[in-house]
């Protein structure tokens, strides 16, 4: 039994990413396409807070950027919308995968043009990708153990054909 519960533990990034495929897709095959604009940005700043400050550590901050978009639907309708997806900065070492003014497609549902999203790879796949990697270099090590373990066994039974009669 403890084995089942490992496998699905080590099994679930790739159960997150096939429910995040499942919705991206239904979304995508609801949506409508357009262009949109990048009109600002909204930043949350958090701080390192694996840094002990009493051992004198830097508490540096980190500011995520998070898109905001303004289209038009096919209805003639402005919406403007806050991205899911944010952009880091760290000490200048992450900037913005957008700026002021930049012109990005947008794909909405039009019952409710407020669900929208950046169509982009970022914004629709990245996590996808990341949990789906994630599955890949959790199962990787088991998947060699589980080869070199039936090379053995294979290697250590066979019959040596020198000694049939």
């Amino acid at each position: 039994m403890g084995k089942w519960i490992i496998a699905l533990l080590l099994a679930s990034p790739w159960f997150v990413a096939i429910g995040l495929t499942i919705n991206n897709l239904s979304f995508l095959s609801k949506a409508q396409t357009t262009i949109g604009k990048i009109v600002n940005f909204q930043s949350q700043t958090n701080y390192n807070s694996t840094h002990n400050i009493s051992e004198g550590a830097p508490n540096l901050p980190t500011t995520t950027y998070y898109p905001i978009v303004e289209f038009t639907t096919s209805d003639g309708k402005q919406i403007k919308f806050s991205s899911d997806t944010g952009f880091l900065t760290s000490l200048n070492t992450w900037g913005p995968a957008y700026h002021f003014g930049d012109v990005v497609r947008v794909a909405y549902i039009s019952d409710n043009p407020y669900n929208a999203k950046i169509d982009d790879f970022v914004s629709l796949w990245m996590f996808v990708s990341i949990c789906g990697a994630m599955g890949l270099i959790l199962w990787f090590p088991i998947v060699l153990a589980l080869i070199g373990k039936h090379y053995y066994y294979k290697q250590k039974h066979r019959e040596d054909p020198i000694n049939f009669p």
